[in-house]
């Protein structure tokens, strides 16, 4: 993680000696992973499944179940070998911490949750087990609770950027406007960690309609990435950057930053949120093309499968044809509260307007409903803003003129201070005077 000393180096000298060491790919693989290179991830996972009969069973417990987890991504597969590799050896912590995380990328917070206190019980020095904690009760609207894990951990000396990072996050729930501004502050004036909260407070800005200041944030954090040769994170910031701007309706602005994206990196996060601002903004060819590509390399992905492809391919049809989108976006159903290369329940933000599209304004509702009572799933993404909006078209479209115009309201207050040249914004105040 991000603040440790890099163990890269050491492995890699312990595999000059030794090309089979099989432990220590598996151990590089999760250094990669948990520095946002996940190419460089893969290749070691892969080496180490490869060599998994030359461990022990412990150790091949830990292989497989990575190998699952990070290379096909069958997180079914994982969950299985995780559950008998805690029943097998009950005072190990390591396959109770990735459950949680495993939990949580299926959307089940409350398992996840109890996973990671399970953790803390066998390892109360494990920083993954009250981040994970901190992101659970964050998505249950547990927000005392998430603050109380950041400062268990701080009491006993765990004090690493990522539990500041999710504590920005609680703060931002909470409405902690001088919590989310000394964290800011903390993050950029600490060297080496300038970067770690800029691209949340350019969300954050976004969320409330100031692009031009979200812009700002975003370059300065894309200046840092580039400067760390950072260029998968990089292009990840460019593309929800891209994302953003299709759905507040700069659909051209929208389709060059993703093609800057694409530029810097191919990985499959990269790609499905690009596929993603493709379709949002109107480039279904660009978008089929990603939505191929991204279905023959990851056929046994589970969220690839059930969660992002399907929102990208709904997100395509979504214009012309409102009826197949809903269809396509059932097989999301079980996943969508979860953490896919695709976030922010998405699925219900486009089942909602397609709905809309098709005139079934109460079917709408609810969808757009269930992003506001979700709010710890949504965060600070933009959408988590514009469902206030939308529910205000859906209960219009439903006859309920009192609720559409409190909905409306909700989002201009929410938006006060928004640039006044955003599109979204220009089009709900046209609407809102109709409604009045």
């Amino acid at each position: 993680m991000t603040g440790e000393t890099d163990p890269a180096p050491y492995l890699q000298r312990a595999l000059k000696l030794d090309p089979n060491f099989a432990a220590a790919y598996a151990l590089l693989a999760v250094w990669y992973d948990n520095n946002n290179q996940s190419d460089l991830a893969m290749q070691n996972y892969i080496k180490a499944y490869e060599l998994r009969d030359r461990v022990s069973k412990r150790e091949r417990f830990n292989i497989e179940a990575h190998y699952y987890d990070g290379v096909t991504f069958d997180l079914e597969k994982a969950i299985a070998v995780y559950k008998e590799w805690s029943q097998t050896y009950p005072g190990d912590w390591s396959p109770h911490n990735n459950l949680s995380v495993a939990y949580r990328s299926l959307g089940q917070y409350q398992e996840s949750a109890e996973e990671a206190r399970e953790t803390i019980r066998l390892n109360p020095d494990s920083v993954g087990a009250y981040v994970n904690l901190q992101i659970d009760y964050n998505a249950l609207l547990k927000l005392e609770d998430s603050r109380a894990a950041f400062e268990q951990a701080l009491g006993r000396r765990l004090d690493q950027p990522e539990l500041h990072a999710y504590r920005y996050f609680t703060a931002f729930l909470q409405g902690d406007e001088i919590n989310m501004r000394k964290l800011v502050a903390w993050s950029t004036s600490t060297p080496g960690l300038e970067d770690l909260l800029l691209s949340p407070e350019s969300d954050t800005e976004a969320y409330y309609g100031r692009m031009e200041k979200a812009r700002s944030l975003s370059e300065r954090a894309l200046t840092y990435a580039k400067r760390a040769n950072q260029l998968e994170a990089a292009a990840s910031l460019r593309a929800y950057e891209a994302l953003r701007e299709a759905e507040i309706g700069n659909v051209v602005q929208a389709r060059q930053l993703a093609t800057e994206a694409l530029s810097w990196s191919t990985t499959k996060d990269v790609e499905s949120a690009i596929a993603l601002t493709f379709a949002r903004a109107g480039a279904v060819a660009e978008a089929q093309k990603l939505v191929t590509k991204l279905n023959t390399a990851f056929p046994q992905d589970t969220l690839m499968q059930r969660y992002t492809l399907p929102t990208i391919q709904a997100a395509m049809e979504l214009e012309k044809n409102p009826a197949k989108a809903i269809e396509i976006l059932q097989a999301t159903s079980s996943y969508e509260l979860g953490q896919a290369s695709i976030n922010y329940l998405y699925p219900a933000y486009l089942r909602g307007a397609g709905y809309l599209k098709a005139g079934q304004g109460k079917e709408a509702v609810a969808e757009f409903q269930k992003m506001l009572d979700h709010r710890g799933v949504t965060l600070n993404f933009v959408t988590g803003a514009l469902a206030r909006l939308q529910l205000g078209r859906a209960q219009a479209m439903s006859g309920d003129a009192d609720s559409a115009r409190r909905s409306y309201q909700d989002f201009l207050a929410l938006w006060k201070d928004a640039d006044p040249n955003v599109p979204i914004l220009m089009q709900a105040k046209a609407e809102y005077e109709k409604l009045k």
